[in-house]
């Protein structure tokens, strides 16, 4: 990709865009949550066809549409250590969320409680810096706080 197609992604990521971490309840894994970065970019519907370019670019994501407008969403973990570190350079009011979320996306897959609480904690420091977030902010180190409860008496969870 040419250096002013990533500078306008980023760009457009920095007006339009998000960046964060979600933790999920997935009874499957052994800490029973999944964790993942996720980049959004967001706009209204008679501005689809300019996510259309953003996903090909990329070659990533897919686009939803709801009554709000469209998102180009991007899940794909592996995808995404290739992508940030792309867009990174280019960024000015995501740059933080970036790098934090990289931190992250390097600790995953989740294999220790501790490394739980570590992603958990930089999954809490991406919200922070999202503004959209902020009333609503999911924090992900409290909601697992159960985990160090020594009543706990699931073994899956120990």
């Amino acid at each position: 990709m040419i250096k002013e197609d990533k500078a306008y992604i980023a760009g457009f990521l920095d007006g339009d865009g998000s960046v964060f971490a979600s933790i999920e309840s997935h009874s499957e894994l052994k800490w029973h949550y999944r964790v993942r970065v996720v980049l959004k970019f967001s706009q209204h519907d008679k501005g689809k066809a300019i996510l259309k370019w953003i996903r090909g670019k990329l070659q990533a994501g897919y686009i939803s549409s709801s009554r709000h407008g469209s998102e180009l969403v991007i899940k794909d973990q592996q995808r995404l250590k290739d992508l940030l570190p792309m867009l990174a350079p280019y960024a000015k009011v995501k740059k933080i969320q970036i790098k934090t979320a990289l931190e992250l996306l390097y600790l995953l897959p989740v294999r220790s409680k501790e490394q739980l609480f570590k992603v958990a904690l930089l999954a809490d420091r991406i919200g922070k810096y999202n503004i959209a977030s902020r009333s609503r902010r999911k924090r992900f180190v409290q909601d697992l706080q159960h985990l160090n409860d020594p009543a706990t008496t699931d073994p899956a969870l120990s």
